[in-house]
């Protein structure tokens, strides 16, 4: 992704997201900055410094598309679409066949994502 994080960044910032959430816990439906908790993509749009309320900038675009990828990749979405973080977002609010995920679910998401973006990075 031209522009964007080295991949060695992308995974450290799924993992900020991820502790983002371990530290304050999460609420998938909080709106940012109300109460403490971040749902998925508050979380990647904190990490990035982005407003969740308004269009994502560019590093958090690049970042949810490659938390989207991960999703698709591991069969855990068949969604797609041309604006990738509705992919993420479709994801948290119902994930067939497993109902909503968890906060647990979430952090393992971003921490798996995170390991294998690193993976990736090594190979390279």
């Amino acid at each position: 992704m031209p522009g964007s994080a080295t991949l060695t960044e992308t995974a450290a910032l799924l993992r900020q997201a991820a502790q983002l959430i371990r530290a304050d816990g999460y609420k998938p439906w909080a709106p940012a900055g109300r109460e403490p908790g971040y749902s998925l993509s508050t979380a990647l749009c904190t990490v990035t410094g982005c407003d969740p309320s308004g269009r994502h900038n560019p590093a958090c675009l690049a970042l949810h598309t490659r938390l989207a990828g991960y999703l698709y990749l591991s069969g855990r979405t068949t969604a797609a679409g041309d604006y990738l973080p509705a992919v993420v977002t479709i994801w948290e609010e119902y994930d067939p066949p497993n109902g909503r995920p968890t906060g647990g679910d979430v952090i393992a998401i971003l921490e798996h994502a995170a390991v294998i973006t690193d993976e990736l990075a090594l190979s390279r």
